[in-house]
């Protein structure tokens, strides 16, 4: 082989070289273009699932805080409306205390009520040895109607009743309408039978039926 034929020798060596290095290089360059467009199309899906995900917590924290804006203004408004009609009940109730104490004013009606309230004391009680506590104003009536009121309260309750007095150190108050209040065992069994407590007894047990007749539109719970 003389120097030209070598020197062509290597020249188509080298070009072979440079061939194989460019072909590798272009298959480097596409797997690495590929491999880039594959993570790119990861990252491009995880990201839009991010934002899906994001906006749906989202979606579903306002729809959250509306309802609870919506249950807390229905409350605030519930809440309006019970105070609304409490406050009319307590006038009702106001006016009908104002008309309680008309009732001592017709002294024989009132007599015959303070008899019954005295029994019906002494049934609930069935001591032996009772105090009664009245107004001041009261005392005379109540003093009348205690010996019917054993008599009645002993025929009922096929009991005898050894003491029945008024408790003169401790009257009711002035300002109240009027009833009884009956004690026994040094004040420690009790029994109060005033207008007062009358009147919050039944605006009690007749409660329901007192918003349906004040409030006929309003949705009442039994």
């Amino acid at each position: 082989m003389n120097e030209a034929q070598a020197r062509h020798h290597i020249t188509q060596m080298k070009n072979f070289i440079l061939r194989e290095a460019e072909e590798n290089r272009d298959m480097i360059l596409a797997k690495a273009h590929e491999e880039y467009n594959v993570d790119k199309a990861k990252i491009v899906m995880n990201e839009k699932k991010k934002m899906a995900l994001d906006y749906d917590r989202k979606e579903k924290q306002a729809a959250v805080a509306k309802r609870i804006a919506i249950s807390q203004e229905f409350n605030h408004s519930r809440i309006e409306i019970l105070k609304a009609q409490d406050d009319c009940i307590q006038t009702v109730s106001d006016h009908a205390r104002k008309q309680l104490a008309l009732v001592s004013r017709n002294p024989e009606k009132y007599r015959i009520l303070l008899q019954k309230l005295i029994v019906q004391c002494l049934l609930i009680m069935r001591e032996t040895e009772v105090m009664v506590i009245c107004r001041e104003e009261d005392r005379a009536l109540v003093e009348s109607v205690l010996a019917p009121a054993k008599q009645a309260y002993e025929a009922a309750a096929s009991a005898t009743l050894a003491s029945l007095a008024i408790n003169v150190k401790r009257p009711l108050p002035a300002d109240c309408c009027g009833g009884v209040v009956l004690t026994a065992n040094g004040g420690r069994v009790s029994c109060n039978n005033t207008l007062e407590t009358r009147l919050q007894l039944a605006i009690e047990k007749k409660l329901p039926e007192i918003r349906k007749s004040l409030f006929p539109n309003a949705l009442h719970k039994e």
